[in-house]
């Protein structure tokens, strides 16, 4: 039985500049929201769910502190 690939069925790996520039944008972006969520006041935070304390913990955060599901996949990881 032969195999045969079409052109659209291989993934070129991802250039690293862009992995590394859509990684930097994920980064600013969670900065971004952290500042922001440590702005709310209680009852904005009870809107959302979240206890000050919930908020703080988040807001404290590194941006380079990405969680799992937000993790910035690589396109040849086939996840896309």
């Amino acid at each position: 039985m032969d195999i045969v690939l079409r052109r659209n069925d291989v993934r070129e790996a991802e250039p690293r500049w862009r992995f590394v520039m859509r990684r930097i944008g994920l980064w600013l972006t969670l900065w971004s929201e952290r500042r922001t969520l440590a702005t709310l006041d209680r009852r904005m935070l009870s809107d959302i769910g979240l206890t000050a304390d919930d908020a703080a913990l988040e807001a404290s955060r590194t941006m380079w502190d990405v969680p799992r599901n937000r993790e910035v996949p690589r396109v040849n990881d086939g996840l896309f």
